[in-house]
Formats: structure tokens, sequence, C-alpha cells
């Protein structure tokens, strides 16, 4: 009788975070090779920011309700442009944090080059779905945080931290472009993030 046996399990690296032995690079893939890239995810931005705040202004008239406009309107501009700032920073700390929990050590900076922030984990190879947790970690956990604030924030508030949380998801379509392209790679993959893109690892 023919004894019938699993496929055998792609092998442990040898300390974590290292590429297997025997794993080569697959794709080598950066946003900023190209400026139609950068050119592309700016633009899908656009919509993306539309669509979610529909979303997140829709969750502040549905559980909460419209400011009055009594605020100085200087007060509310410095006010919207801190928020923006301090929500860029969050977006790459909720990366940093993800990578953090698979023990990478993050670093921040920033791409002049698409006038964007960054967090990466120079060298640390993820197994492909600890790279997809880090790759949503900015949208979907900020974007819970959100909905969950506007319940208990008065009106101003609530409404700036839907501007936030749209600007947060509006960000995320660059994380989206990288996600797609990850998952047509199967779970034993090994990815290592860059500053502007990211490295795939598959058996030879």
């Amino acid at each position: 009788m023919k004894k019938h046996t699993s496929p055998k399990s792609p092998p442990r690296p040898d300390r974590a975070g290292s590429v297997p032995p025997n794993y080569r690079e697959a794709l080598y893939w950066r946003i900023t090779e190209s400026s139609w890239k950068l050119t592309l995810v700016n633009l899908l931005a656009l919509p993306a920011a539309g669509l979610m705040g529909l979303l997140f202004l829709g969750w502040v008239v549905l559980v909460n309700h419209m400011p009055t406009g009594r605020s100085v309107p200087l007060v509310q501009a410095f006010s919207l442009i801190l928020a923006v700032a301090v929500t860029l920073g969050l977006h790459e700390l909720a990366h940093a944090l993800a990578m953090m929990a698979y023990g990478a050590r993050p670093r921040f900076g920033v791409l002049w080059q698409g006038a964007m922030l960054y967090a990466t984990a120079p060298g640390f190879a993820f197994r492909r779905n600890a790279y997809v947790v880090v790759i949503l970690a900015p949208l979907v956990g900020l974007s819970l945080l959100a909905l969950m604030a506007i319940l208990f924030l008065p009106p101003e508030a609530a409404v700036l931290v839907a501007v936030c949380a749209t600007v947060n998801a509006a960000g995320a379509v660059g994380d989206l472009w990288i996600l797609r392209i990850t998952l047509r790679y199967p779970e034993h993959a090994y990815v290592v993030d860059e500053r502007d893109g990211m490295r795939i690892f598959l058996p030879a």
C-alpha cells in the first residue's frame, strides 16, 4: 500500500528574520523605479479619499451630530494641519509596531523622491502572511480606532478624526498596491521590506 506523505514544509531560517539558505530572490519591486508608479499612486489616492471620506463622515452623521461651526476658522485650520501631520506619523508607527511584533527593528525616514514618510526594517525577512499584517496595520488598525473614537468625541473633534482617518486611508493606496503584489506569491515566500519597495524570496 502506497504511503501518502504531506509536502515538505520550507526550512526554517537559521535565525529570526533571515532568509533560508536555499531561497533565492524572485522579485525586486520599487515604487520609485519609474515616475508613472508614483503618479498613479497619487491619482488613485484621490478617489480613495473621496470614498473613505464619505464612509467616515457618514459614520459621524450616523452616530454623532455635525458641529455648529462656531469654532474660530484659524483655530480649525491649525488643528487640521497638526492632526494630519500626526496622522501621517501614526500611519508609519502602525507599520513599525507590526514589524516589532515579529521581531524586527524598524527605522523611520523620508523618501524625498516620492515626498513620503516610511518605516522599514532593513534586511529583516518576513513570512508572507506576516508581511500582509505589516502592510494592513495602518489601514485596518487606525480606521477601527477612528470609528470607535467618533462614538465618544464631541462633534468638532469627531469630524477632525474622520478627516484624519480619510487621510490615513488615502495614504494606504500604496500599501494596497504592495499587498496585491505580495498576495501573488505563496505563503512560504519571504519578504524583505525596502524603504521604497520590497524583495520577495522563494525556494530555489
